[in-house]
């Protein structure tokens, strides 16, 4: 090959996604594209009416996610009062001609009221409505949750509008009319303009299919918080705080984590939170791997060695009848702090021993421990977890950030230096 094919292979390279440059990965997930034939890299979904969407990676940067999350909600049903429903109607109320009436005929103070449901707190919402035919008394407008999106005694015709921040959720709009007021509201509007966007699936971007999901609304990262999208080291991440998602179970599936011969394992991630400095284990990856019955693997770390700093990398490989907890703890994590998470595993078949070496933001790589437990194949009875790992239920569930995470089926120490190279440059999480 002559120096002008070299120098247009490199090229290529240099300009390809990772995967381009070192292929072979079994599964890989990322909030960028890792090759040139990535697509989507995630499902969202908004929590201010549940739509769901795909995006790319430059989706996600060029604002056209933030668009979608932060898209105008109406949260009012009938608020123009075609209809005679949705509504609950003390004393004196009525709808009739479109608009909703209080006739004066109450003795008491009369409610007006339709469930909103917003269920989370910290998101802007306008609330508005217009008042019509007013002849007598005072009428309160409160969207229940926050005082600052209240209406107190009103006496005259006009429309009324505010736009703030939900300081808790927002589930009902409540019209108060007093003993004696007279008069109609038409057009009660309340805008939801900005909301959390929750991954319902982060895409396999190796090509093989595995994508993980997941479908429980409570367990689901976010990728925008209150309107804001999230970053680590300014690039897009997901916020977990114990969310995870799941790798739906397989033989084939959970093989291609450790296949009983060699694998490697990058992770971006970011082990605690401000709430959660310090806690005892969290799980990059991992299925029940602390159950006795249960062939599984858990890769990320373990008990902190004090408030500030803790192991650098836990493998626990479970076999039939034990597991084998392999800790490097050479070096050490800071919590709350994002770091580049390299695992390698090597099964000697012939000493039916397992080796695990782990790296966190290159440099040499450091620690390896022996275990002498077998692993043939990963159990397929619970989930492999990204964020977890999962027996009967989740356990150990990150409370953290989540990045990116590539795993290869084959010895990737050739190729370390490299990977890593490619995974900094763009996370820009070590100098």
């Amino acid at each position: 090959m002559g120096k002008a094919a070299k120098f247009l292979l490199l090229l290529s390279g240099r300009l390809g996604g990772l995967l381009n440059q070192y292929g072979g990965a079994a599964a890989a997930y990322s909030l960028r594209n890792l090759s040139t034939s990535t697509t989507n890299v995630v499902k969202v979904r908004r929590d201010s009416d549940d739509s769901e969407q795909d995006f790319t990676a430059s989706d996600i940067t060029d604002g056209t996610l933030l668009s979608f999350v932060n898209a105008d909600v109406e949260k009012i049903v009938n608020g123009d009062f075609a209809t005679d429903t949705d509504w609950t109607k003390g004393t004196g109320w009525s709808i009739s001609g479109g608009t909703a009436n209080c006739d004066g005929t109450q003795t008491s103070n009369s409610e007006f009221k339709t469930t909103v449901g917003i269920a989370v707190q910290g998101v802007q919402v306008t609330f508005s409505f217009e008042v019509k035919n007013y002849s007598a008394g005072t009428l309160n407008a409160t969207l229940e949750g926050t005082g600052t999106l209240d209406f107190s005694g009103i006496n005259a015709n006009g429309v009324y509008s505010t736009t703030a921040t939900s300081s808790d959720p927002l589930p009902k709009v409540t019209f108060t009319a007093s003993s004696d007021f007279i008069g109609s509201i038409d057009d009660v509007s309340v805008i939801q303009s900005t909301a959390n966007g929750l991954v319902t699936t982060w895409y396999d971007q190796s090509g093989n299919g595995n994508n993980a999901t997941q479908a429980t609304a409570a367990s689901q990262p976010k990728i925008v918080d209150s309107g804001t999208l999230v970053a680590e080291n300014g690039k897009a991440a997901m916020s977990c705080d114990s969310d995870f998602l799941e790798i739906p179970s397989s033989t084939s599936t959970f093989n291609f984590l450790h296949n009983g011969t060699t694998s490697a394992v990058f992770g971006v991630v970011r082990y605690g939170n401000s709430a959660n400095p310090n806690p005892d284990q969290y799980s990059l990856i991992g299925n029940g791997s602390w159950q006795t019955s249960i062939r599984g693997i858990d890769i990320g770390y373990s008990d902190a060695e004090s408030a500030s700093r803790f192991d650098a990398s836990t493998v626990l490989i479970g076999g039939v009848s034990s597991y084998s907890a392999l800790s490097i703890d050479s070096n050490k994590i800071t919590p709350n702090e994002v770091c580049l998470h390299s695992v390698f595993l090597d099964s000697d078949n012939a000493t039916a021993s397992l080796r695990a070496q782990a790296g966190v933001n290159a440099g040499a790589l450091f620690g390896t421990n022996t275990s002498t437990n077998t692993i043939s194949s990963l159990d397929a009875q619970y989930n492999l977890c990204i964020g977890a790992y999962k027996i009967s239920s989740a356990s150990k569930v990150l409370k953290g950030a989540l990045q990116e995470l590539i795993i290869y089926p084959s010895d990737q120490s050739a190729n370390r230096t490299g990977i890593e190279a490619n995974i900094n440059a763009h996370y820009n999480i070590y100098s």
